[in-house]
């Protein structure tokens, strides 16, 4: 769950957010990344749709706004493998990745003055209910 712009949340605000998100219980599950794709800069794996993910999705939007804040609409799952891809070639993705899923973090972004760039800072993470699960090994292509 990303919070923008916390310079204008409350301490308060952040507290009952921290403790509502606590609240939430969900179980490990792998995303499937199926899709290479180079944005701009950007090198990311998209993932496939997931229930798991939308279920946890719509308990932490329903935490944030019992704290009384707005969730940011998140873009679709994904990994970001570069930030500074320019030039980059897309690969051919063999198969499909299993990415694990068993944290969720509470992360506080804003673009720096210096830059512009995004910095993330995690405020604290969420562990997942214990269950088995395997990842998957990456297989790409160049």
């Amino acid at each position: 769950m990303t919070v923008m712009n916390p310079l204008y949340l409350y301490d308060d605000e952040i507290a009952r957010l921290r403790a509502a998100v606590r609240r939430i219980r969900f179980d490990r599950f792998n995303m499937m990344l199926n899709q290479f794709h180079v944005n701009g800069k950007r090198a990311l794996l998209h993932a496939c749709a997931h229930p798991a993910f939308a279920a946890l999705r719509w308990d932490i939007d329903r935490a944030a706004l019992s704290a009384g804040i707005v969730p940011h609409a998140a873009p679709n799952p994904h990994v970001t493998l570069s930030s500074n891809a320019n030039g980059l070639r897309i690969p051919s993705m063999r198969t499909s990745i299993q990415w694990p899923v068993d944290e969720v973090s509470l992360v506080w972004s804003q673009r720096t003055q210096e830059t512009g760039q995004r910095q993330y800072v995690v405020l604290e993470r969420y562990t997942a209910n214990a269950s088995d699960w395997q990842p998957s090994p990456l297989d790409f292509s160049f």
